[in-house]
């Protein structure tokens, strides 16, 4: 049974030895890129690992030419990464300010630490200046290019001729459209200005590897970063090994056993089966780094966010005053009303914050202070009717710790006589109608479950339970 379907068989702990004595380790282009991310103490860490086993390292020629061609890519994504934060860190800073400074209101702490705090994020964000200035020199005095260049000397495979590669990618299209690994996932890639069409680059690389492989009969371990599921079995968010479907090509090809771990796992293994020395805190560095570069790919492979049906309600006037009230309650009073659980009430407050994007997106948010003064002065809500929405400032601030909106966001949203506008059918209603609904509003103030559990769920546009579970970060706990 095992000979027939070796992929579907994680090797025992005999055959994991014998295959790291013995296998020729392969690096993808993805592993080479991401030592520009890391510390300079972790950077040696893996290059001394990798040294260490350079007797047996290759890399295809498809995974040099993929360095090559996004080196200078990769410099500018990390001097870009520090601006980001520079940045982040400035409006943070003042959103602190803006709310701690001592004035007219509480809260408010002594100006003294405030000037403290100014001058401490001012250090950081000098050091962060330094450091982004230092990323920026990469462009023309690399120091990662030459300890690769000495790693891998005499270590990159040849080319295809050009009829080899056009017969791959031929045989990619018929692969591609049987979702056969790997590759597949790329299929959707724009082609190359130049060149061969990037979305059979994957495909190329493993037939190099197949057929270094089979050139010296050694079984091969891919370390690679790249986490797709052409490449990756995975069951319920956790990675479980490599495709079968590669293991049983690569033995049915080349005669051999075939392996994949990533850089971080590649690097725990590694000390465990051949006995060098690596620190823990450089593995960790690098599963962190992964796991982070995994959670921003999730987020832009899930593309642009639409309205929810709450804010697409609001638009058109359609909301009504009870719903407004639910919307401005705690999460967990609006999950017991809406009978899901408060995960998913989070969720889909941060796909609001994630749907910032222009004026048109954010139209419908209003300053709560300035949405109070609103409804209480203009619209004549007395603080009876208040008494059923939340106090302002806590909705506030509840609004911009769950979705992280920060007062820079929270200025920028629309001035509250567009908010009326688009308010006024909804609400306008309440001062008729304060005898009859006193008691519900009380009863939504205090939690009451409201007649029916499925309107909280559709305005405030909720997913299932099976939708939210692919927001979830992915369990990266990998077997061998």
């Amino acid at each position: 049974m095992k000979e027939t379907f070796p992929g579907y068989y994680r090797p025992t702990e005999t055959e994991f030895q014998d295959l790291w004595d013995n296998c020729l380790f392969v690096l993808d282009a993805n592993v080479l890129l991401n030592l520009y991310q890391y510390s300079v103490a972790t950077r040696e860490e893996l290059l001394s690992l990798l040294g260490e086993l350079s007797d047996r390292l290759w890399v295809p020629h498809q995974a040099g030419l993929e360095y090559q061609r996004n080196r200078l890519k990769k410099i500018d994504e990390l001097v870009q990464l520090y601006q980001q934060r520079r940045e982040n860190l400035k409006t943070h800073l003042k959103e602190v300010d803006d709310q701690l400074r001592p004035g007219a209101r509480h809260p408010f702490v002594n100006a003294e630490l405030l000037d403290r705090m100014t001058a401490i994020v001012h250090e950081i964000d000098e050091e962060l200046a330094e450091k982004q200035e230092e990323c920026r020199t990469f462009l023309d005095d690399d120091p990662v290019r030459p300890d690769i260049t000495v790693l891998l000397d005499g270590k990159v495979g040849s080319p295809y001729a050009d009829s080899r590669q056009r017969e791959i990618y031929n045989e990619g299209k018929q692969r591609y459209e049987e979702r056969t690994p790997p590759g597949y996932a790329d299929s959707n890639k724009a082609p190359a200005e130049k060149g061969p069409p990037d979305q059979y680059g994957d495909l190329v690389l493993w037939y190099q590897v197949i057929d270094e492989a089979k050139e010296q009969n050694k079984p091969v371990i891919l370390v690679t970063d790249d986490r797709k599921e052409d490449w990756w079995e995975k069951h319920h968010g956790k990675t479980m090994g490599p495709r079968p479907k590669l293991i049983q090509e690569m033995k049915s090809k080349a005669g051999v056993s075939f392996y994949m771990y990533s850089a971080d796992q590649f690097m725990k293994y590694a000390r465990a089966y051949t006995q060098r020395q690596v620190k823990e805190e450089a593995i960790e560095e690098v599963r962190s780094i992964r796991e982070l570069d995994e959670k921003h790919e999730r987020r832009a492979k899930a593309g642009p966010l639409t309205l929810s049906p709450l804010l697409q309600a609001v638009a058109r006037q359609t909301v009504s005053a009870e719903q407004l009230a639910r919307m401005a309650l705690p999460a967990e009073q609006l999950a017991r009303m809406a009978g899901v659980p408060r995960e998913q009430i989070a969720r889909s407050v941060q796909e609001l914050a994630r749907m910032v994007r222009s004026p048109e997106d954010i139209k419908v948010f209003i300053d709560a202070a300035k949405y109070q003064k609103a409804m209480m002065d203009q619209i004549g809500l007395s603080a009876e009717h208040i008494k059923a929405f939340t106090d302002a400032v806590k909705y506030q601030k509840a609004m911009m710790d769950q979705i992280g909106l920060s007062a820079e966001h929270i200025k920028a949203l629309t001035d509250a006589v567009n908010y009326q506008k688009a308010m006024m059918g909804g609400l306008r209603h309440l001062g008729g109608q304060a005898e009859t609904k006193e008691a519900s509003e009380d009863a939504i103030v205090e939690g009451s479950e409201p007649s029916s559990s499925s309107d909280g769920a559709s305005f405030l546009g909720l997913e299932s339970e099976e939708e939210a579970d692919g927001d979830d970060m992915e369990s990266e706990s990998e077997d061998e």
